[in-house]
């Protein structure tokens, strides 16, 4: 019955709304005819026509009373109400544009700040993959290593709880499509990739069970870049790694994959592995892991009865394999975890630091609120005598609270669009700036929804004290104190909002000066090497068709033609670059060396983090070119040939770990497993930073490229690094040139000066320190000037007081004083209330820190210093003001 009625009187009252002049039109004579009928009435009864309808009117109560009472009815004169607010509030903006624009354009920073961290939130950490039923999706986990695909295979037959089970892996390759060969990140996925995403495709078809002929899926956004949308790019032809391929369908605009942040343009089938490397086995190896799997729970089984399907499985696996029972943990275990958002390295990296900049943003908002509450109480002390009218004409105290909302929530509202075209802005630059532009931040349904609700919670907040204060005024006559009261009462609340926003301020500078502090000591804390005027690229020759001798005088004619380029001191190659190149692992077998117990407890482990050295292979020159001094002995040369006595380098923590205080010069050792060639050493070099900056550099062993094999593993990739006497980028060209005139179709990538690589690898790091240092100095001056305002409210509140003390013989430094005594007792007590909330809150970002401590008392008192010095120079201003004041003037002010 009542939902029956409320489907009646919804469309009448949605009907006043938008067609009110009808509405009121059709009431109008709906009254006159009832006023009519009554007056006939009166008339038979022998009344006049003026005596029946003065008896009329009185019978029903006046025209104009009814058709109120008929519009209170309809139930929506809220919105009568609410329209006149905003009205009244569009006219006081209006006349007061300074403040209209600054509260906007606080509040759009920091909403747009917190939509933009939002979304790049939402992309890495919790969205979910844009497929059929993503909660029935997992990761399987064979270790750190993945999957063969021998192992995949008898994951995929022998398991009972899975309805499909699919593998993938991406590669950069090189791909010629509709113009000169680049390089692009191509996944090679199993027949059923698509089918168990339940993913279908734009256009085409996808690659289904049974696809072995060279077959592709390209992105929308390569569809898009390389072929301009032309939907003859299906049946067309393209080239990967010298194979040919040929383009079967095109994914649909939202499907990039299900690793985020590093989203392939094209996805070929696994099968087709050989064609892309000739020789490669990996299909066939077992014991080669290089795959990732997912699988797809079947209906009405539950993950625990999964994960006891898999430990039936483990043992054929771990057999399958080859992994040992005294593998590492990683290896020893088939891990099953919730896959619903996907894989991605950027979730493991950015985590923390996505929550930590979430709570900068969080923190800068709550201070530009504070910020505009003060405002609002300085402008609602202008307003006390029209509040005070509207109160005494008969106005309700909660409607004039109202009408300060509408005001205040229609500055948020304003500060919330300019905040989202900000969001949209600025999450192209975090896109960018984390993923190198593969990470979807889009302006959806959730982000919206998020900063509709934080404009909402943002002009309540800093709203509702402000309206509270403003209309509480005492209209008695007698209480001629109560203004006075009032103000003080004012000033109280405004005082308690500065305190907070400085203490908020050394929060989040105490944590830029740490984040920044941290970014310095990793660019600058032992490198062992020199990054300056330095060049360093990929190139790939295997690619192209080199392979044994002819790769190894690929090499030799590389760095005879780019040493000759004018402008190049040295150049070099080598298997693994600096910083982010990786290195390989092995186990040496040194000749006297006693293990200590840490490594005799890991002398079992196939590679243990006690016993491994780092193992790299590198061209002649390659120290000098990299800018790493020798400690003693020499470096490569063209002697050390496959023929001549082989020979090593390695750095002076594999010096000193294998020979203590002897001279290593002349030593020799092998690796395992025995029997192994010995190796001499001829060279002692400074320990270097090769895999990561807060890592130490491991023992490291240096090769000859020279008495290397040319079909040794990862020699068809090499770094090329060139030192130069000037800008390396004025060389580029150059290089470049030489090294296509050696062979054409050789991949060339990754082109970047040293100092570039340097930062490719801080990322996260300049990320935090960026932000965070941003938001603290605008946190930092939007206090200042909070504070700036409250004490130049609180002069000219006591500006009788002030000339009273002047005539009375004050100096005016005494007044100075006294002003700035105020001043300085707000900003102590939010000092004194950050740093406490300072020590407590650092040490949770303390694992993202480097070379400091969480509570390093150097940028905790340096962020004192930067908060008090500006909240001084704040203060004084109107502190000088105060001093300037006439005491005649000020007398006949009050």
């Amino acid at each position: 019955m009542r939902i029956g009625r409320w489907f009646h009187t919804l469309p009448l009252r949605l009907r006043s709304l938008f067609r009110r002049n009808r509405v009121e039109q059709e009431l109008d004579e709906e009254m006159r005819y009832h006023l009519n009928r009554q007056i006939e009435t009166n008339i038979a009864q022998g009344l006049t026509r003026e005596e029946a309808r003065y008896a009329a009117l009185r019978r029903m109560g006046g025209i104009e009373q009814r058709k109120e009472e008929c519009r209170d009815r309809r139930r929506v004169n809220f919105i009568d109400d609410l329209v006149q607010d905003l009205r009244y509030a569009l006219r006081q903006l209006r006349q007061s544009p300074t403040f209209a624009v600054v509260a906007v354009l606080i509040l759009a920073l920091g909403i747009g700040a917190n939509t933009s961290i939002f979304s790049l939130i939402d992309a890495v950490l919790l969205k979910k993959l844009p497929v059929q039923d993503p909660d029935r999706l997992y990761v399987l986990g064979a270790g750190v290593y993945g999957f063969s695909y021998p192992g995949y295979e008898l994951v995929r037959d022998e398991n009972q709880v899975f309805s499909q089970t699919f593998t993938f892996s991406s590669d950069m390759y090189n791909v010629a499509a509709n113009g000169p060969p680049e390089f692009t990140a191509v996944e090679l996925v199993t027949g059923n990739y698509f089918s168990a995403l339940g993913v279908g495709v734009r256009m085409g078809r996808p690659i289904v069970e049974g696809d072995r002929s060279p077959v592709a899926v390209i992105s929308d956004s390569y569809w898009k870049e390389t072929f301009a949308r032309d939907r003859a790019a299906i049946g067309s032809s393209i080239t990967i790694n010298r194979a040919s391929f040929t383009i079967i369908g095109v994914a649909p605009p939202e499907f990039f994959g299900v690793s985020v942040g590093s989203a392939p343009k094209m996805w070929i089938p696994m099968l087709t592995l050989p064609l892309l490397r000739a020789g490669d086995t990996s299909l066939s190896d077992a014991g080669t892991t290089w795959l990732s799997a997912m699988a797809r729970l079947k209906p009405g089984i539950t993950e625990e009865q999964a994960r006891a399907n898999l430990e039936v499985i483990l043992p054929a696996l771990r057999q399958k394999m080859g992994i040992k029972e005294n593998a590492r943990p990683g290896l020893r275990q088939l891990e099953l975890l919730p896959g619903a958002a996907g894989m991605s390295r950027l979730r493991e990296q950015y985590a923390l630091a996505l929550r930590i900049l979430m709570a900068v943003v969080g923190a800068f908002l709550l201070i530009a609120c504070a910020n505009l509450a003060n405002l609002l109480l300085s402008r609602g002390a202008s307003r006390r005598r029209e509040m005070a009218i509207r109160l005494a004409i008969g106005a309700a105290r909660p409607r004039l609270v109202r009408q300060l909302l509408t005001e205040s929530l229609l500055l948020a509202v304003l500060g919330g669009l300019l905040g989202l075209a900000f969001g949209v802005w600025s999450n192209r630059l975090l896109a960018a700036f984390v993923a190198n532009g593969g990470l979807p931040l889009a302006l959806d349904l959730r982000t919206l929804a998020f900063s509709a609700v934080l404009c909402f919670l943002t002009g309540v907040l800093f709203a509702v004290a402000p309206a509270l204060r403003t209309t509480r005024l005492n209209l008695s006559p007698q209480l001629k104190e109560g203004a006075r009261t009032l103000a003080v009462a004012r000033q109280r609340l405004g005082k308690i909002l500065i305190v907070s926003q400085v203490a908020l301020s050394l929060l989040l500078l105490t944590g830029a000066g740490l984040f920044i502090g941290t970014l310095h000591n990793l660019k600058t804390s032992g490198l062992g090497f020199d990054p300056t005027n330095t060049l360093v690229m990929t190139i790939e020759p295997a690619i192209a068709g080199y392979k044994d001798s002819a790769l190894l005088l690929l090499y030799q004619d590389v760095l005879d033609r780019v040493q000759s380029i004018p402008g190049v001191r040295s150049a070099s190659i080598s298997r693994f670059g600096l910083i982010g190149g990786g290195y390989s692992s092995t186990i040496p077998s040194v000749p006297g060396y006693v293990p200590p117990p840490n490594d005799q407890q890991m002398a079992t482990n196939r590679i243990g983090p006690a016993n491994q050295v780092a193992r790299n292979v590198v061209g002649p020159k390659f120290f000098e070119a990299a800018g790493i001094p020798f400690v003693s002995g020499r470096d490569f040369g063209q002697a050390d040939t496959a023929s001549a006595p082989r020979a090593v380098i390695v750095n002076s923590k594999f010096a000193r770990k294998y020979f203590g205080n002897e001279n290593a010069i002349g030593k020799t050792f092998g690796f395992r497993p025995p029997p192994a060639p010995q190796l001499e050493i001829v060279g002692v070099v400074q320990d270097s930073k090769f895999f990561r900056l807060r890592n130490d550099s491991p023992p490291t062993v240096f090769e000859p490229f020279l008495q290397a094999s040319a079909a040794g593993p990862g020699l068809g990739r090499m770094f090329l690094t060139i030192r130069t006497f000037r800008d390396p980028a004025s060389v580029v060209g150059a290089v470049r040139s030489q090294l296509y005139s050696i062979a054409t179709n050789m991949p060339v990538h990754d082109v970047r000066t040293q100092d570039e690589q340097l930062n490719a690898t801080l990322v996260r790091e300049r990320l935090l320190a960026t932000l965070s240092g941003f938001f603290s100095v605008l946190a930092m001056f939007l206090a200042s000037v909070g504070l700036y305002g409250v004490m130049s409210h609180s002069v000219a509140q006591r500006t009788n007081e002030i000339g009273v003390r002047l005539a009375l013989g004050a100096e005016r430094r005494n007044v100075v004083r006294l002003v700035m005594r105020d001043a300085l007792g707000m900003v102590l007590v939010g000092v004194v209330a950050g740093l406490g909330v300072s020590l407590g809150l650092t040490r949770f970002i303390a694992t993202m820190l480097f070379g400091l401590e969480p509570n390093d008392p150097a940028t905790i008192g340096l962020a004192i210093a930067l908060m008090i010095t500006v909240a001084a120079l704040a203060g004084y201003l109107p502190a000088r003001r105060a001093a300037a004041v006439d005491p005649m003037a000020a007398l006949r002010h009050e």
